[in-house]
C-alpha cells in the first residue's frame, strides 16, 4: 500500500509511536508529504541528540520506488542524467536527513509499517519461544502495524485499531531492529 494521502489519525499514530523512547528506526511504505515531513524532523531531532549521523540516529526506510519529491532516490532516478540526480530539491536534502530506499522491497525496523502486499504468517506465532517477527518472514521489528487483525499472539500485546491497522507490540526484550547494525551484512 502505497497511499499518499492517509487519514490523519492513522498519520499522527505513526508520529507519536516515532517519537518514543525505544523506537530508533521506521520503515513505511506510504508516501505521505506530512508523514515523511514529521518522520524527517524527528530524525533531525535524534540527529541533535545523539550526534550521530541520521542513519545511526534514527533509521527510516521508504517503499522501494521511492516517494517522489521526498527522498532523493526514486523510480527512475537513473534515467536522468546524472547532473540532475541531487539538486537539493526533494524534502529529505532540504532536511538534511537521510531515508534509505531498499532495492529489496522492504526492510525491518523497530516500527515496521506493513506493506498490504507483502505475506504475513501469523500461523508462526503458535511455535513455542515464538517472537513478534517469526511472522515476518525475516524482517526485523519490535512494533508491527498491519492493516488488518491477526488475532492475539503470546509473544505481542494486541493494540486496537486507529484508522483500520492493528498495533502488535512485542512482549520480549529490545532488539536493535536497524538493518544498517546487522553485522551479517558487514564485510570486511
Amino acid at each position: 500500500m502505497n497511499q499518499t494521502d492517509i487519514a490523519d489519525d492513522l498519520r499522527d499514530f505513526i508520529l507519536a509511536m516515532a517519537r518514543r523512547e525505544d523506537v530508533h528506526s521506521v520503515s513505511c511504505q506510504f508516501r505521505d508529504f506530512k508523514l515523511w515531513e514529521g518522520l524527517l524532523a524527528e530524525q533531525g531531532r535524534r540527529v541533535q541528540l545523539t550526534g550521530k549521523p541520521p542513519r545511526d540516529a534514527f533509521f527510516l526506510c521508504g517503499p522501494d520506488g521511492g516517494i517522489h519529491g521526498v527522498a532523493k532516490h526514486h523510480a527512475g532516478l537513473e534515467d536522468m542524467p546524472e547532473e540532475e540526480w541531487f539538486t537539493g530539491d526533494t524534502l529529505e536534502e532540504k532536511m538534511g536527513g537521510d531515508i534509505h530506499i531498499p532495492y529489496e522491497g522492504v526492510c525491518g525496523a523497530d516500527l515496521f509499517v506493513y506493506p498490504a502486499w507483502r505475506k504475513i504468517y501469523p500461523e508462526a506465532w503458535k511455535e513455542k519461544g515464538a517472537e513478534l517477527d517469526w511472522a515476518t518472514a525475516g524482517k526485523s521489528c519490535n512494533y508491527l502495524l498491519i492493516d488488518r487483525d491477526l488475532g492475539e499472539a503470546a509473544c505481542a500485546a494486541r493494540t486496537r485499531p486507529v484508522a483500520g491497522w492493528w498495533l502488535y507490540s512485542s512482549v520480549a526484550p529490545y532488539k536493535d531492529c536497524n538493518p544498517f547494525h546487522d553485522r551479517r551484512w558487514h564485510f570486511s
